[in-house]
């Protein structure tokens, strides 16, 4: 099994990404899971305007033709990401700023 952490802020960032994957699948690496703190376009979860895209949509069908095992984000914006995103797995700021606070405070006091 391998993690992929992955800070994506391009398009050009998903195409290293798949092909980070392709690799990996390629030397029979048989559980990938994406690890990705911030998803692109994770709050443009609507489309406001007729005619424009549902970019979380559009990401997430980039990361689903992937077929990794599972794909873990910070904090999203609406239940959209997970809905679109699949084997998605959201873990909340608020429990990881808990646990981080714990860690300091076991380490201080």
């Amino acid at each position: 099994m391998v993690t992929i952490t992955s800070q994506l802020k391009s398009f050009n960032d998903f195409g290293l990404l798949l092909l980070s994957i392709d690799v990996l699948k390629r030397i029979n690496v048989e559980k990938i899971n994406l690890f990705i703190p911030y998803l692109p376009a994770a709050r443009q979860y609507r489309v406001m305007i007729p005619g424009e895209p549902l970019s979380v949509k559009v990401c997430a069908d980039i990361i689903n033709n992937a077929k990794v095992n599972n794909v873990t984000v910070y904090d999203v914006n609406s239940e959209v990401t997970p809905a679109v995103l699949n084997n998605c797995r959201v873990i909340a700021i608020i429990n990881l700023s808990n646990k981080c606070y714990n860690k300091l405070e076991r380490i201080l006091y």
